[in-house]
């Protein structure tokens, strides 16, 4: 039992001393748990998802009530109906209310503001597919810079006229209509990308993002002209970092006294880069051992993914500084973990994916608990 309860952690608070367990607080957060003794058959999923969507809707995330259903129950739905929880509200029309989007909400809610904003946002896919469709028409410009990514996302936004958009949305009409992805010109996440600009942006979560009001102004110019040629658009110029000057090392018992130039006290000339100063400069950002520690930690993290995730999680890759045995310290800690996942969806990724992110961002949150912080 004890052995159990440490590997639910996610779903019980145990306290080993006092030899007691508790329901996690975010699971008692609801509406009440079913009875543990009844069946765990479709019925059931059904009552269930009924219950969660009257406390958390008028409008969820599948993907968020299958999160709160595992938490709750301590088995996913999958396993219990062995089919899509999509195709499971599906075959029950006078129950729940597919509203696009990987949302649901109940039938009883179809006249509510949120369920009738979110309906209204689905009818507008065939006109953005028909934009998308005209803007991969225009030519491609030679050169594309960060502001460029700025201003386009901000049309995008405004061109779909919702509250918000999706960034995986945005990302693939970046793509479809620059030949390019836009990692490849920011260099960074999407998401890292908007908060750079909290006065244009605002992420409201779930994978979404929204333009701060007033931030419209202007948008109609573009920050670059497709019909320029590449000779009239100036090249991006780097500002290049100084790298750290070697310390100036003094013969032993010369002192601290400074002379002129060229005399035994004044400045003498740095000594050469050699094998020795190499090896002593590596051993104070990498030291033995540095590496190999981050390694084991973030193995523990790969492991906790398979254990704990709600995914079904077949291997994990280990990249980065730390998975390429290059860490050292002072900022090349970072580390990258690539979940290899079976039984999910090939396509469609900007309907599902952000969801699944979100749910999983929420358990790992509870899971690591105070070991770890910056979730997002």
């Amino acid at each position: 039992t004890r052995d159990y309860l440490l590997r639910k952690q996610n779903v019980f608070q145990f306290d080993e001393a006092q030899d007691t367990a508790y329901l996690q607080f975010n699971i008692l957060a609801g509406p009440p748990i079913a009875d543990p003794n009844l069946p765990k058959d479709e019925s059931f999923v059904i009552d269930e998802f009924e219950s969660l969507i009257e406390d958390l809707g008028p409008v969820c995330y599948v993907s968020a009530l299958c999160g709160k259903f595992i938490q709750r129950n301590g088995i996913s739905v999958t396993s219990v109906t062995s089919t899509r929880p999509l195709d499971l509200l599906k075959r029950n029309p006078d129950r729940f209310l597919i509203v696009g989007g990987g949302n649901v909400s109940l039938v009883k809610f179809r006249d509510h503001p949120a369920v009738v904003s979110a309906m209204s946002q689905t009818t507008g896919k065939a006109a953005r597919a028909a934009r998308a469709a005209q803007d991969a028409q225009l030519p491609v410009p030679d050169m594309v810079t960060e502001q460029d990514v700025v201003h386009e996302f901000r049309r995008l936004i405004l061109q779909d006229g919702n509250e918000s958009v999706y960034i995986s949305s945005l990302c693939g009409r970046f793509l479809q209509r620059f030949r390019r992805p836009v990692t490849h010109i920011i260099n960074s996440r999407p998401a890292d990308f908007l908060r750079k600009y909290p006065e244009i942006f605002e992420l409201v979560g779930g994978g979404n993002v929204r333009l701060v009001p007033g931030s419209a102004a202007g948008v109609g110019q573009a920050s670059f002209s497709v019909e320029a040629s590449s000779s009239q658009l100036r090249p991006l110029m780097a500002t290049a970092t100084p790298l750290p000057v070697a310390p100036t090392m003094r013969p032993p018992g010369l002192g601290g006294e400074s002379g002129p130039p060229g005399t035994l006290g004044g400045d003498m000339a740095s000594p050469p880069l050699d094998e020795d100063l190499c090896r002593e400069l590596l051993r104070h950002i990498a030291p033995p051992g540095h590496n190999e520690a981050l390694k084991r930690r973030t193995s523990e993290l790969c492991q906790l993914l398979q254990d704990r995730s709600f995914l079904s999680v077949e291997d994990t890759v280990l990249g980065g500084a730390v998975g390429k045995n290059l860490a050292y310290r002072g900022g090349g800690e970072e580390a990258e973990i690539v979940l290899l996942v079976d039984r999910l969806p090939d396509s469609d990724h900007e309907k599902w994916l952000p969801h699944i992110l979100e749910t999983l961002t929420a358990v790992l949150e509870m899971a690591l608990g105070s070991k770890a912080n910056g979730f997002r």
